[in-house]
């Protein structure tokens, strides 16, 4: 594979990628929408979805990162891997928190 086709497969890969983030994320607020207004059953499989596609996105790209500058002596980067993960941990929290609203307005 040369470096063309390379180029084509990662642009492909990140349109889709954005395509299935922004469709998750249409869906998560219709399904917001629909249960405000209309009382009906909050769903959480594509909160939990897009929290899985985003947190594995943000921790490949981090580790990706680190590996390609292991050994550069130029560069010294902080340890971003803990600000993921706790980044990622409290939009979980938050996450469960607007669950457990919806689910307490549609009661």
């Amino acid at each position: 594979m040369d470096e063309m086709d390379r180029n084509i497969r990662m642009r492909s890969e990140s349109w889709g990628y954005r395509v299935a983030m922004t469709s998750l994320s249409i869906w998560i607020m219709y399904n917001s929408y629909k249960t405000i207004v209309h009382g009906a059953k909050s769903e959480t499989i594509p909160v939990l979805i897009l929290l899985l596609g985003v947190s594995a996105h943000n921790i490949s790209m981090s580790m990706i990162k680190r590996k390609m500058v292991a050994g550069d002596d130029e560069y010294k980067e902080p340890n971003k891997f803990i600000q993921i993960i706790i980044t990622t941990i409290v939009i979980a929290a938050l996450t469960c928190l607007l669950i457990v609203f919806l689910i307490t307005l549609s009661l």
